[in-house]
């Protein structure tokens, strides 16, 4: 459009008389014989010319645009025909995304949690069970310690059987020892394997520390009462180490498995009464009735403050020999 205005306005300019050039604005009388506007003499082509070539070059890249913008017209119809294709399955997707995927994962984590769940149960459950098997063999090591001294002690004779007259001998000494500490029980019998009482069926070893002591106390006099009035080999003394009173680890206080205070009154009265030929020694913390004291030797240890003897072995004072 503009090349056609100047080219227009070219032919107007040249029915004018008197006119200025409109591309260098000089007279047009002097415009030809000083050449302007056209490379001087060195270039004859007209204005015309040269709007006629320029528009012919335009409307060729006028031809080769509309034929680009046919194409893209063309592929932009196919590209919108393949987006609603893709649309429709694009929808399709998220709708079993939505109603088959997403509920199938919900569900999946779920079992999944469940079962890290109970895996976590499996492996705590696990670690249980060897720990357990582990203390077990740790009792069966105990318990093989503690019956072979035994076994072999019996075996020396060169018989591997305890005598039964005997063993029944010292277990009714042993529940009638009891009975009179009111310590309750019908039975007492004495295992073979374990090498150890069971009082009405119980091992002595499923029982607190305050039982098993008063058992262990029981089992050593029973036994005492057994061989003197059997074979007659056995020194006729006893010595019992804290019985009633059982001490924790590194502490002073009392255990709270200790036995009952009546437990612990019938057993110093029952060992007051025994005959002038036995003789039990008796190292505990508890302190026995007025009535009980009276009745044997009662020797207090005061320790190394107080007024009296202070243990149950004497201080000896120590010599200065000098430097």
């Amino acid at each position: 459009q503009r090349l056609e205005f100047m080219d227009e306005g070219r032919k107007l300019v040249e029915q004018l008389e008197t006119v200025h050039c409109p591309v260098c604005g000089s007279g047009l009388e002097t415009h030809v014989d000083q050449g302007l506007c056209v490379g001087g003499e060195a270039s004859a082509v007209s204005l015309a010319d040269a709007c006629a070539a320029e528009m012919k070059k335009i409307k060729l890249q006028q031809r080769d645009l509309d034929g680009a913008l046919a194409d893209i017209k063309s592929e932009m119809v196919e590209l919108r025909s393949q987006a609603r294709v893709l649309a429709v399955r694009l929808e399709g997707v998220q709708g079993r995304i939505e109603g088959e995927l997403e509920p199938a994962l919900a569900a999946t984590r779920s079992e999944l949690e469940s079962l890290v769940t109970e895996r976590s149960r499996v492996d705590a459950q696990r670690i249980r069970m060897e720990r357990l098997e582990e203390l077990r063999k740790l009792v069966r090591e105990e318990e093989t310690r503690s019956v072979r001294p035994a076994r072999e002690a019996v075996s020396v004779g060169g018989s591997e059987e305890i005598d039964t007259v005997a063993v029944r001998v010292m277990c009714d000494s042993v529940g009638e020892i009891l009975n009179s500490w009111h310590f309750p029980c019908k039975t007492v019998e004495f295992g073979q394997k374990s090498f150890d009482l069971l009082v009405d069926g119980v091992p002595r070893r499923g029982n607190g520390k305050g039982v098993r002591g008063l058992w262990h106390s029981a089992f050593n006099i029973g036994l005492m009462f057994a061989a003197i009035g059997g074979t007659g080999r056995h020194p006729g003394f006893v010595v019992l180490d804290s019985p009633l009173t059982t001490l924790r680890e590194g502490l002073s206080s009392e255990n709270q498995e200790e036995v009952s205070g009546e437990m612990q009154q019938a057993f110093f009265s029952e060992l007051a009464k025994l005959d002038s030929s036995y003789q039990v020694i008796v190292l505990e913390n508890k302190e026995p009735a007025p009535t009980v004291a009276a009745k044997i030797k009662l020797t207090r240890f005061v320790g190394s403050k107080g007024d009296g003897r202070h243990g149950f072995f004497p201080v000896t004072e120590q010599v200065n020999t000098g430097p």
